[in-house]
């Protein structure tokens, strides 16, 4: 298409005298007042029913009003790509570290924590609630050894330190007083812990013993358990009905 010059520009004419190189003059084009007063104020909303089109041009065109010192966030609608990591990192808040509580030792004694634990059962030691415990050494691999048992009294102060054991068995009494008055013992080494929970000297003394827990205990001597016998407690045989009289060794 050739495009030629505009043939003549009037300034002073308005519109109808600016014309294009062979395209007629047309005087039916009304002249446009530039006066103020003769202005008329239409509502968007009429002049958007009046053209249907706008309507769609509008719904692409997010108008908010803005209140003074206000930020308004418009809803991401479905199109929107919402970067799910951005968020999650943006929620995460600074937590203070908490201090892990340690659990409390076994039968109250940190002596459990390293020797494995094989059995447990609840007894009575001198009427007090208690724990016939089986064990063996952390280091030892075979499953069904016992290599040592203790008698602990439920509710003692224990001791803090790994080393410090509670009351081991070394010995099995019986004192045979004639039928109706016989009894066992049981004879115990034990740390003798402090208020400070460090172990002072070694008690050595004989504490009685309900039937049932030293049968269960001599069962477990002669091999008559699911367990192996690695225990170095002994068995004796007395007519005396004194206990073993008691020992304390200071360690310093």
């Amino acid at each position: 298409m050739a495009i030629t010059a505009v043939s003549s520009v009037k300034a002073d004419s308005g519109f109808k005298n600016v014309s294009f190189g062979n395209r007629p003059e047309r005087d039916d084009i009304p002249e446009v007042s530039h006066s103020s007063g003769n202005i008329k104020t239409i509502p968007v909303v009429m002049l958007m029913a009046m053209n249907p089109s706008l309507l769609s041009a509008a719904n692409n065109i997010p108008v908010n009003e803005f209140e003074p010192n206000e930020i308004e966030i418009s809803a991401p609608t479905q199109n929107d790509k919402i970067d799910e990591d951005f968020y999650v990192t943006a929620s995460i808040t600074p937590q203070t570290p908490q201090k892990s509580k340690k659990t409390p030792p076994p039968y109250g004694w940190e002596y459990f924590r390293y020797d494995k634990v094989k059995y447990s059962k609840p007894i009575k030691i001198y009427e007090d609630p208690g724990h016939l415990v089986y064990t063996t050494s952390q280091f030892n691999k075979k499953s069904n050894e016992v290599e040592n048992v203790f008698l602990i009294t439920d509710g003692n102060y224990g001791s803090k330190r790994a080393s410090d054991h509670p009351p081991k068995v070394q010995q099995i009494i019986f004192h045979d007083l004639g039928e109706g008055k016989e009894f066992y013992g049981a004879v115990t080494i034990e740390d003798v812990v402090n208020c400070l929970g460090d172990a002072v000297s070694a008690l050595t003394k004989e504490i009685y013993l309900d039937k049932s827990v030293a049968e269960e205990i001599l069962k477990l001597l002669n091999g008559q358990t699911q367990w192996t016998n690695k225990t170095h407690i002994s068995y004796k045989t007395t007519t005396s009905p004194k206990f073993f009289k008691s020992i304390l060794t200071q360690y310093y």
